[in-house]
């Protein structure tokens, strides 16, 4: 796309976009949220394109920052960023898309790369859940979400930061810690791999006098100003010490136990190029999934899912936490995706997904996935099929489509690493602290499938 065709035009890219098969999720979820048609919701689009034009300024970012345009109201890329993942702030293309980003302003959502960046950020169950606990924890943070707070750590001389936590022996880009007593997950993340959204670009959408329109949700603390949105030649630096203080600071004030936990337990290393390197090929190592399929199982597609699920019944009191969770019990906000993502894993392995399955699959979500949107669509955007030689369809999860930061996730729950349940789960302590190091879920599922019904 010619990005500088969105300045003369910004209505058409965004239409277009709207348009597109493969649009943002952002879109289906405006429709289904407001009980809107298609034709209305392009209508207001156009509507809000046009005041943003009139109001459209210029932004200038910092020169240590690699920005990636995005489309407006969403987190979906206007370009292909991988290859700039490896790139210095100084590359001539890194400055160009500086510079196109800025020149459009408010037209796009702008995203940028987290090279020497950790952001922490802090999940709610709720928008309620939020509300009740912003007070004891607006301050400490540097962007108000909708569902929580984001706070940013830069660093000059290293490209990322690795962490360790609960048992894991390897370095990774991206650990979760869950605080149960306010409803709410801390992500840590840190990687030239992982995009996260500029907050001024932020917009979110609400539906007020019959139309769509563009409300700012983040709120930018003054430090934050200071750090991101300063032009100065540099940005203000931070330590790793800082970074787990931070978190511990966090926790003490829900939970002390868990917090003497992370102070044990969390390990953070700052990363040059050629550390990062190694762990990142570990990272890919661990979540090859092309590898990983080829030692199929061996009942992969035979059953409908109705057959799993009744399955799944038959040996309900067996099953590890995660599994249950994900097919048999009531999933809260917040939690939604992240057990779809699980799950993603798992039903290809055991289900003949067509047409048909994947409505049952659709419909069984809707019911018991709470506030879980598009389960459908989100669906074939996780799965890849190809065709059989005896004419079937086999079907796996794929990075087709998905960002970088989203697949790093999936295969947070492929291997169990932060799950919520790990110290409640006998798979867990077996499979991941015992010899057996490694087993994924779905292997888990099946050799219990497997011992119960001598498939």
């Amino acid at each position: 796309m010619d990005l500088e065709n969105i300045l003369t035009n910004p209505e058409e890219y965004i239409v277009k976009e709207f348009r597109s098969k493969k649009r943002a999720k952002d879109f289906d979820e405006i429709i289904e949220k407001y009980g809107l048609d298609e034709e209305k919701v392009e209508e207001d689009l156009r509507e809000m394109m046009r005041i943003l034009k009139k109001k459209n300024i210029t932004f200038t970012y910092p020169l240590e920052l690699i920005v990636i345009p995005a489309y407006k109201f969403t987190k979906k890329p206007l370009i292909r960023w991988e290859e700039l993942q490896e790139k210095l702030p100084n590359d001539r293309e890194v400055i160009h898309y500086r510079y196109i980003c800025g020149k459009l302003g408010y037209l796009i959502n702008t995203l940028f790369l987290l090279r020497n960046f950790v952001v922490i950020d802090l999940d709610f169950n709720s928008i309620e859940d939020k509300e009740k606990y912003k007070k004891n924890v607006f301050k400490m943070f540097d962007v108000e979400t909708k569902r929580g707070f984001h706070k940013y750590f830069y660093f000059d001389q290293y490209v990322a930061v690795g962490f360790k936590y609960k048992g894991i022996k390897k370095l990774n880009f991206w650990t979760t810690i869950h605080i149960p007593e306010i409803n709410a997950k801390i992500d840590v993340r840190s990687s030239p791999r992982l995009l996260v959204i500029y907050p001024e670009q932020s917009h979110y959408i609400i539906f007020e006098d019959n139309i769509l329109k563009a409300k700012k949700y983040r709120c930018i603390s003054h430090e934050c100003r200071c750090m991101i949105f300063s032009s100065d030649i540099y940005l203000l630096k931070s330590s790793v010490d800082s970074i787990k203080d931070f978190i511990i600071s966090l926790i003490k004030m829900f939970n002390e136990n868990l917090a003497k936990s992370i102070e044990n337990n969390l390990e953070l290393k700052p990363l040059e190029i050629d550390e990062y390197r190694q762990v990142l090929s570990h990272v890919q190592e661990s979540s090859n999934v092309k590898d990983d399929y080829n030692s199929v199982i061996p009942i992969t597609g035979n059953l409908t899912y109705n057959e799993f699920k009744n399955i799944l019944q038959m040996i309900h009191n067996r099953l590890p936490p995660c599994i249950k969770v994900a097919f048999l019990e009531n999933v809260k906000t917040g939690y939604c995706y992240a057990f779809a993502r699980l799950s993603c894993t798992i039903i290809p392995f055991f289900v003949h997904v067509d047409d048909n399955e994947l409505e049952k699959i659709a419909e069984d979500f809707h019911k018991r996935y709470e506030s879980f949107r598009s389960p459908k669509k989100y669906y074939w955007n996780y799965f890849m099929f190809s065709i059989k030689p005896d004419g079937n369809l086999e079907g796996y999860p794929t990075r087709f489509g998905i960002s970088d930061d989203v697949y790093l996730q999936i295969h947070q729950y492929v291997n169990c690493n932060n799950c919520e349940y790990n110290d409640q789960c006998i798979y867990f302590r077996r499979n991941f602290l015992g010899k057996e190091n490694g087993l994924k879920p779905r292997n888990i599922l099946f050799n219990l499938i497997k011992k119960i019904f001598q498939v």
